[in-house]
């Protein structure tokens, strides 16, 4: 099967669920896939966003679990300070959810469970990320079209199909397969734990964060929902055996 779209996108997370509501609203034709079958998951960050979030999206959004007005800073244990800081915290896959319905009501295509496995932008041959080696025939290529690349990806059960797009948009996170492909890698990752405990906050009105020099290059926290709490820890990866 072969799928024909403006845009390509790689990654139904925040940011790539954001761009399918702009490109909805401007009427370019927009394919979204994500490898996993079920979006968001698990838990990967506190679920937290400032208020103006709300101008993003031109009104009140989806999703969100609880207000809060302020930051309470804590460093070694000890209390440091509070300040302003409105923001919600997110029930994330609502949220997401939200954004992906208006962007399929719109008319674009949403295609859970299915990956990307290789590229071929007609310049020097598909490649499978990272491997070098052509993974696409130069008949294949000729095919293309001016300014067109295309996607070979694989759906649930194994099934392959093609995808050809004038852009492709990387947004799967810090390995990205699209960054990989142009070259593009990170080689510093921050080492994040993240949980959700089934204990509601005393104060669903404020988050914490706990700077320590036990947890060096990062920071703990603890954000209110409802019913429950996020709890997190993040430090630099490099400095793992010190931490």
């Amino acid at each position: 099967m072969i799928l024909k779209c403006d845009v390509l996108i790689i990654g139904a997370g925040p940011a790539g669920a954001s761009l399918t509501f702009y490109l909805a609203e401007e009427g370019i034709g927009t394919i979204l896939i994500d490898k996993k079958s079920e979006i968001d998951t698990p838990l990967r960050c506190a679920e937290y966003v400032p208020a103006a979030i709300g101008r993003l999206f031109g009104g009140p959004i989806s999703g969100i679990s609880c207000t809060t007005v302020s930051m309470d800073t804590y460093i070694d244990y000890e209390y440091a300070n509070t300040i302003p800081s409105p923001g919600f915290i997110l029930d994330r896959p609502v949220f997401l959810k939200s954004l992906i319905d208006s962007f399929t009501e719109s008319g674009g295509k949403f295609l859970p469970g299915t990956k990307a496995l290789s590229f071929d932008d007609g310049n020097g041959g598909g490649r499978k990320p990272g491997s070098g080696k052509p993974d696409i025939q130069q008949k294949d290529r000729q095919n293309n079209g001016p300014g067109m690349v295309t996607t070979t990806v694989q759906g649930a059960g194994g099934k392959r199909s093609t995808v050809k797009s004038r852009i492709v948009v990387g947004t799967d996170g810090p390995n990205s397969i699209v960054g990989k492909y142009i070259g593009s890698t990170n080689s510093t990752y921050i080492l994040g734990l993240g949980e959700n405990i089934p204990v509601e906050a005393k104060d669903k009105k404020k988050t914490l964060i706990f700077f320590s020099p036990g947890i060096e290059g990062g920071y703990g926290s603890l954000y209110p929902k409802a019913g429950t709490t996020n709890h997190g820890i993040g430090c630099q990866l490099a400095l793992k055996e010190k931490n």
